[in-house]
């Protein structure tokens, strides 16, 4: 569960960096305002539900010719419950979480404060606005549907472009728009292209703003001008401020001719570039291909395990099995694994790690209503856990590895024939074996409403503390 997080982090911020690097090369000069600013507030959006989009895929039927059944995650033995290679992505999770709980308790805070703040300041009405005045050595700057000038301001001229400048950062609601922003750095933090999407919404909001001034007060000099000349220290964080900040850029903003409708059409193509990144991470969910089975089969046919194992042991290469089951998380010394989606030949059963059937009977992959041990899958593994003793001898041997077990839930719930799959050494396999035998009682499975026998298979790893 932890790695599929932290892989779903990874993938989201690279598909945010594709995005946003495909609008920058779009955007430079472009005058379709409106355009760019939904874009730029859709785009975090897109890039987090890209990998959801990816990771979720219909299960398709291949006709491939081995059999799925049911299958246990793997379960690790003789260490702490946390594998290592489990226990780094907990721990970059964890580093990666903090700064972001951190960066959103700050601007909560900062938004409270701004707002007990403003309510606190004086008021008064101009142009058919309610401003509200800061100390003069303040700058000029709205938020939500405040607007905030410095004390002492003219009631003409300057003042008059203030006002109708913040008038239009309220109007167009921009405040909700920074605080998205703030959300979002606070989210992906470590991500440097997030940072640059948020200069890049802020500015697109003064280029906003800067139009309906220039379209509404009919002197387009006199306004920059007036930027100028108003080049006051920075207002309070998270408003949306009046003066010198992207000065150099708003100016140009302001004297650009319009750009052309083949031009910014090029906006398009962010979405072909989205389904693209998509496909990107669809090869990661190979699991979502099963392989078909029939109904049932008898046991006498061969059926291959399922589960994700490697074997370190000097005795044995290393091997995969069968098909992997959903991943699951790891939880009181169990460690869930993924196994790759392909098959592998059938070990040959140690003939002394055997235990006979009580009686032959026909024995299902899978059945419509599978066997329920108590307390559920995470209880059966929990059981299986505690029950296996690592092997004095095994371990003085340094001995390492797993153990693939098939065993028979018969039509009663109990354990039947249980066989070794895969073998690590004599006294590992009998470990494993014990340790099935000493399970509860299951319910039976049913198939069309009568108790059938059931095989599971199971991966039972010896590692050594």
């Amino acid at each position: 569960m932890t790695a599929a997080l932290f892989r779903y982090l990874l993938q989201a911020n690279i598909a945010f960096i594709l995005l946003y690097a495909y609008y920058a090369l779009c955007a430079r000069g472009n005058t379709a305002l409106a355009l760019r600013r939904v874009l730029l507030l859709v785009l975090p959006l897109a890039a987090a539900l890209l990998p959801a989009v990816a990771a979720w895929q219909p299960v398709t039927e291949s006709p491939v010719a081995t059999l799925a059944v049911i299958a246990l995650p793997a379960i690790a033995v003789g260490r702490a419950a946390t594998d290592s290679h489990e226990a780094a992505p907990l721990v970059s999770l964890i580093v990666y979480a903090l700064p972001a709980v951190f960066l959103l308790l700050r601007t909560a805070v900062t938004t409270a404060l701004l707002l007990v703040r403003i309510r606190r300041l004086p008021c008064r009405s101009y142009g058919g606005h309610v401003v509200r005045l800061l100390p003069a050595e303040r700058g000029a700057f709205s938020f939500f549907r405040y607007i905030c000038l410095p004390f002492g301001s003219p009631v003409a001229g300057p003042a008059d472009f203030q006002i109708a400048h913040e008038a239009a950062h309220a109007r167009m609601g921009h405040s909700f728009d920074v605080l998205w922003s703030e959300v979002v750095c606070a989210i992906a933090w470590c991500n440097p292209f997030v940072w640059l999407w948020r200069r890049e919404l802020r500015l697109v909001h003064e280029f906003q703003a800067d139009r309906v001034v220039c379209s509404t007060c009919g002197n387009r000099r006199s306004y920059q001008f007036s930027l100028l000349h108003n080049t006051r220290s920075e207002a309070a964080a998270l408003s949306n401020t009046f003066n010198v900040s992207f000065l150099k850029s708003r100016i140009k903003m302001m004297n650009k001719k319009k750009t052309s409708a083949g031009r910014q059409a090029s906006f398009l193509l962010l979405a072909p570039l989205a389904a693209g990144i998509c496909l990107l991470f669809v090869p990661a969910r190979a699991e979502n291909v099963r392989t078909s089975q029939p109904a049932n089969h008898n046991v006498s046919q061969q059926v291959p395990a399922t589960g994700s194992m490697a074997d370190v042991s000097p005795a044995t290469a290393p091997t995969a099995v069968g098909n992997a089951p959903a991943s699951h998380t790891a939880t009181a010394g169990m460690q869930a694994e993924t196994a790759p989606a392909a098959a592998a030949a059938i070990l040959p059963a140690a003939a002394d790690t055997v235990i006979p059937a009580d009686r032959d009977e026909e024995v299902l992959d899978t059945a419509e209503q599978p066997p329920r041990y108590p307390g559920g899958e995470t209880a059966l593994l929990r059981d299986i856990m505690d029950n296996v003793k690592y092997p004095a001898s095994a371990m003085e041997q340094k001995i390492q590895g797993t153990v693939v077990l098939r065993f028979v839930i018969s039509k009663d719930g109990k354990v039947g024939k249980v066989t070794v799959l895969r073998s690590l050494n004599k006294e590992c396999d009998q470990a494993a074996v014990d340790a099935i035998r000493k399970l509860k009682q299951f319910t039976p499975g049913k198939q069309k409403g009568k108790p059938v026998a059931v095989f599971f298979t199971v991966p039972i790893r010896f590692v050594l503390p």
